[in-house]
């Protein structure tokens, strides 16, 4: 976690993290997409229903489904592997 300005970034693991948390109260789960096919048809990464083994939906912005979610307040931010400016 590092803080700037206010605002706090969280690497990418650590808003999965927060997301998977979440999920599992719902009897899901948030997985990798690991084929190239599967990033197509569903996006960076995808919510699975544990249950019953299916596809709930994609996620293509897992900043954006986190704050969907609730997992993540206005003044936190997800850091991009491109913020070299930023410190870990």
């Amino acid at each position: 976690m590092t803080y700037v300005d206010g605002k706090t970034f969280l690497s990418r693991d650590a808003v999965v993290s927060r997301v998977r948390r979440a999920l599992a109260r719902e009897g899901c789960n948030i997985k990798r997409s690991r084929s190239l096919n599967m990033q197509i048809n569903v996006g960076e990464f995808y919510v699975y229903d544990v249950s019953r083994n299916f596809v709930v939906e994609g996620i293509d912005d897992v900043e954006a489904f986190a704050r969907e979610l609730g997992v993540l307040s206005d003044h936190e931010t997800m850091r991009n592997e491109s913020d070299e400016n930023i410190a870990a």
